[in-house]
């Protein structure tokens, strides 16, 4: 019940905080066998708990022992369905645990469950794929040898973000082909390194496919840029939503891929032209996507925008208190960068369940039962508020381009035009 709920909830909060969410070939997923869903891990929680929102089931969650291991949230983790498991930094004692959330592990595999596993073994905000650890083999192999549970899938899924730690970014998720362990299990018999060390590698390879894998950490940048380029080229700058394409993805890892591949004097070709032409845009206060329409905009579109700006104002004041408290814990909280998207999603949750609490009783009793519309009507217009101001600030931008001169706007769309003379983007 608990989980159903939340899962609703948190579904909501993430239509707000990311503005569009590819969701792709998650059918492949089936609710009827063992499954181990082997997943990158960028971003602490926000990628396990995207992956649970838009599943049709129930999934199991393997997490750092650390974590979980705290008497007082002991309830919520197990409401949630999270199985910890410990490292060697968290003592030997605690080491001893992991024997009981393996068989854990095996058991619910046994029953048909859906079991996430971080394959890296670590969570690093990067774009890119690490090499994968042994756990997700023996969770496969362990399940067999204990339960004889012959027929577990691994199925690769990851998750690219396109800036986690900004609001209103992007995010997708794609899964792979399903990979049956039972290929393995008569190697897994004579030789069990060699078995652990080939599904390894088959996941990590089929994993690589799907994710959007930057070699130097100092490219992601240019490597936006460009994928930024071509989408808004395409037309692929798609309205805020939840969407099932992986195009956008394709396209994505295709010119990662390429930009990989370039060789110093191609790399100081590009980069200056790039590094020019985003100071250029945030100079003038502008998007890719105001340069590549040169400021065109539906101009039918600022009326509707004058006409609800007193609801908006509503909103953007009744909805502050969770807003900007959740960004400051944020911000000053977490000890590394992993944790700030996590931290910033669900303190916004509570904090706004909190205020809703408070102020409903208050409202009612103020203004009867009009105190209750009144309520509801704060993170209803909340939710809306998102939507409205980007329209006002494609409105904002394309009038900022209109009001520059005609040097200034083709130098924009000059600079434009040569990054795709010397990387094409077709």
């Amino acid at each position: 019940m608990f989980y159903a709920v939340l899962q609703r909830l948190v579904r909501i909060i993430y239509r707000i905080y990311f503005r569009r969410i590819y969701f792709h070939n998650a059918e492949v997923v089936p609710s009827d066998k063992p499954v181990l869903l082997a997943c990158n891990h960028p971003s602490a929680a926000v990628e396990p708990a995207l992956i649970g929102l838009y599943m049709p089931h129930q999934i199991y969650y393997i997490t750092r022992g650390d974590i979980a291991d705290k008497p007082k949230l002991l309830w919520f983790f197990e409401a949630t369905n999270q199985i910890p498991i410990y490292r060697f930094r968290d003592g030997f004692s605690n080491l001893k645990k992991n024997m009981d959330s393996f068989a854990f592990v095996f058991k619910k595999l046994a029953a048909n469950k859906t079991i996430i596993i971080f394959a890296e073994g670590l969570c690093i905000q990067e774009k890119k794929l690490r090499p994968l650890q042994k756990g997700l083999g023996k969770m496969a192999f362990g399940a067999f040898e204990d339960n004889q549970v012959r027929d577990t899938l691994v199925i690769p899924v990851c998750v690219n973000f396109s800036a986690v730690n900004t609001f209103r970014s992007d995010v997708q998720a794609s899964f792979g082909t399903p990979i049956p362990i039972e290929k393995y299990l008569e190697t897994y018999q004579e030789q069990p390194n060699r078995a652990l060390r080939l599904l390894t590698d088959e996941t990590q390879h089929a994993m690589k496919e799907l994710i959007v894998h930057i070699e130097r950490n100092s490219d992601e940048p240019y490597v936006d840029q460009l994928t930024e380029i071509a989408f808004h080229n395409a037309g692929l700058e798609l309205a805020a939503g939840k969407y099932l394409s992986d195009t956008r993805l394709q396209r994505e890892i295709k010119i990662a891929n390429r930009f990989n591949a370039l060789d110093d004097e191609e790399r100081e070709q590009i980069m200056p032209l790039i590094d020019k032409y985003k100071e250029s845009l945030n100079a003038h206060k502008l998007k890719d996507e105001i340069v590549q329409a040169q400021g065109q905009f539906a101009i039918w579109k600022i009326l509707p925008a004058l006409l609800l700006l007193p609801v908006a104002a509503w909103a953007w004041i009744t909805n502050q208190i969770p807003f900007r408290v959740s960004r400051s814990m944020a911000e000053k909280l977490p000890k590394t960068i992993e944790f700030y998207p996590s931290i910033r999603i669900f303190s916004f949750i509570f904090f706004a369940l909190v205020q809703f609490l408070i102020l409903t009783p208050i409202l009612v009793i103020c203004c009867g039962w009009y105190g209750l519309l009144i309520a509801l009507s704060i993170p209803i217009t909340g939710y809306w508020l998102m939507p409205y101001w980007e329209m006002c600030l494609q409105i904002i931008r394309s009038l900022r381009y209109r009001n520059l001169n005609k040097q200034e706007q083709a130098n924009l769309s000059n600079l434009r035009a040569d990054i795709q003379q010397k990387f094409p983007l077709n």
